[in-house]
């Protein structure tokens, strides 16, 4: 059969174009399915930052909302007695100033629950940002977690609690004037999330980067592998 068909260079030739044939189409094959396996992977990102990027949003928002209802407890303090203020009921204006600080810190904490789930609903495509997360969220417990709001709001409004307040105005105004920048920091460290996530996801994608954060004065930055303090410029 072999010599048959090495005598017959018509035959030998169409062998040789059908084995060539199929070979580039095996080639077109491998190089397509690379191509589709790197837009899937692609899309898979793309949808994993864009869920995550929108929490992040939704989370920044907030929390800005709520530092700007903190920032207003000062004055609060200073005027609840003053009927031109109060409406001539300081009960109910206490009232509604307290359900409207539970209103701002529940939307806020809910939007950062939101925020922790998307990650880890796409945390195989984040997987570099781990400790970043994990530090970011001790942090946000720390400062201005569930117990640290009980506190503040038992000082502001201790009538709700069944008790009387354990510090005086002056002492309530430094908890909030604190509590005011712990809520700025995190706001800030937020957006060196957004830039890490920037980096990791459609940075990559496009070959392009967004620099890291640098503090005009000595502050902690927020970085892939968690918090670094930066003397500034």
């Amino acid at each position: 059969m072999l010599s048959y068909i090495l005598n017959k260079p018509e035959v030998f030739s169409a062998i040789i174009q059908v084995v060539g044939a199929l070979m580039v189409s095996l080639i077109g094959v491998g190089v397509a399915f690379r191509q589709i396996q790197s837009q899937f992977k692609q899309k898979v990102v793309y949808d994993g930052w864009m869920s995550l990027q929108e929490k992040l949003f939704d989370f920044s928002h907030k929390l800005v909302d709520y530092n700007a209802s903190i920032q207003f407890l000062p004055w609060y303090l200073e005027q609840r007695h003053n009927r031109l203020v109060n409406g001539g009921n300081e009960q109910e204006y206490e009232r509604k100033r307290r359900d409207e600080l539970d209103e701002k810190y529940i939307a806020m904490h809910g939007s950062f629950n939101d925020f922790i789930q998307s990650y880890e609903d796409h945390e195989v495509i984040f997987l570099s940002l781990r400790k970043m997360k994990k530090e970011f969220y001790e942090r946000f417990d720390d400062r201005i977690g569930v117990y640290i709001f009980w506190e503040i709001e038992r000082n502001i409004f201790p009538q709700y609690f069944g008790q009387n307040s354990e510090k005086n105005v002056d002492e309530i105004k430094q908890m909030i004037k604190k509590h005011t920048q712990d809520t700025m920091d995190l706001i800030v460290w937020l957006g060196d999330f957004r830039i890490q996530l920037q980096n990791l996801t459609i940075g990559k994608i496009l070959g392009q980067s967004v620099p890291e954060r640098v503090p005009e004065e000595e502050h902690e930055v927020l970085r892939k592998d968690g918090f670094v303090k930066i003397k500034g410029k």
